[in-house]
């Protein structure tokens, strides 16, 4: 395994209108996969790095649609939200340091390092914008990270508001996504995939999707294992509109783009589509090819790879397997 860094656009459901619309994401070009050295340590334990991306937090907030919903009607929303055991809201910004470098931004925010003025803590804080058009999606991503208790899930420890932000106090997970790297062993994506299956299938029994599985969204932790991360897109399946798109175009399952919801299947299916680019270098469909369904190429899978993807990626999700029988299959169990 070694490092790499590429970037994909998620759909923002706060843009669309109707099924179909939106960024469908040129697929990726010229992904380098050769390694400039192979590790030798324990698996996911090679150099890390974080990517320092260039786009202000300034510049993000000015490309945010407008107007913004004021601190004290977002703050009566949230506290209709039960905090579920965690402490209260940390109080002003100036409790933390920030470092001026954002870790990462995506369409529901941007990431800074801070650390904890008082004990030195060092913290992700992930800055939402308090944009009107995504109010409910800024709630369902606060209520629904707040209730997660998961060793393979990014912990929310806090929150609080300045005038038009919302500030999320993450776990720092100082060695980047699963994007940043490439040639995976067999083993090591086996075991990635398993570990990766068993938050996805603690987040599903909450009765939660994730909407937006990719390795953007999966950190690496100090221990090297995957986390779950960013819940911007994830909703209860039964809350949502169907003519809404929620994802990245890549790892969006067939259904999603006949205007169907998100479900526990089209998780099933993103999870297919990540392990086919870990084992491969590349995402199986583009989302032209993914609407049109063209078939599914083996390329240098070995027989039994392929067949555990082609069962995650069946077309229809009535015949993708439920989490709990991902977790139990041959393939994931026998291959490390």
């Amino acid at each position: 395994m070694v490092e790499k860094g590429h970037g994909r656009s998620t759909v923002d459901p706060s843009t669309l209108d109707t099924p179909g619309r939106g960024n469908d994401g040129a697929k990726q070009e010229g992904k380098s996969h050769k390694a400039k050295e192979k590790t030798h340590a324990k698996i996911f334990s090679a150099k890390k790095a974080i990517r320092v991306l260039v786009t202000s937090h300034d510049a993000f907030l000015a490309s945010c649609a407008r107007p913004y919903i004021t601190k004290e009607v977002m703050l009566a929303q949230l506290q209709k939200q039960p905090h579920r055991g965690r402490k209260q809201p940390a109080g002003p910004k100036g409790a933390y340091a920030y470092v001026d470098e954002p870790l990462g931004n995506g369409c529901s925010g941007t990431v800074f390092r801070a650390v904890h003025s008082a004990t030195g803590t060092s913290v992700a804080i992930k800055v939402v914008p308090l944009v009107e058009s995504r109010v409910q999606y800024i709630e369902n991503e606060l209520s629904i990270h707040q209730s997660l208790r998961h060793d393979g899930i990014v912990e929310l420890y806090d929150w609080f508001l300045n005038k038009t932000e919302l500030h999320m106090v993450q776990q720092l997970v100082p060695h980047g996504s699963l994007d940043n790297y490439a040639d995976f062993t067999v083993a090591e994506v086996a075991l990635l995939l398993k570990k990766l299956a068993a938050a996805v299938g603690y987040l599903h029994g909450l009765g939660f999707v994730h909407a937006d599985i990719k390795p953007e969204n999966v950190l690496m932790s100090e221990t090297g294992l995957p986390l779950l991360a960013d819940f911007g897109m994830s909703l209860r399946p039964s809350y949502e509109q169907p003519d809404m798109l929620r994802g990245t175009p890549e790892f969006m399952a067939p259904e999603l783009w006949a205007g169907r919801c998100n479900s526990t299947k089209s998780d099933v299916w993103a999870l297919g589509v990540l392990a086919y680019e870990l084992l491969t270098g590349s995402v199986p469909f583009d989302a032209a090819e993914c609407v049109a369904r063209t078939a599914l190429s083996k390329g240098n899978l070995q027989d039994d790879a392929f067949q555990f993807i082609a069962l995650l990626l069946r077309k229809d999700p009535a015949e993708r397997p439920e989490i709990a029988e991902i977790l139990t299959h041959p393939w994931l169990n026998a291959a490390h």
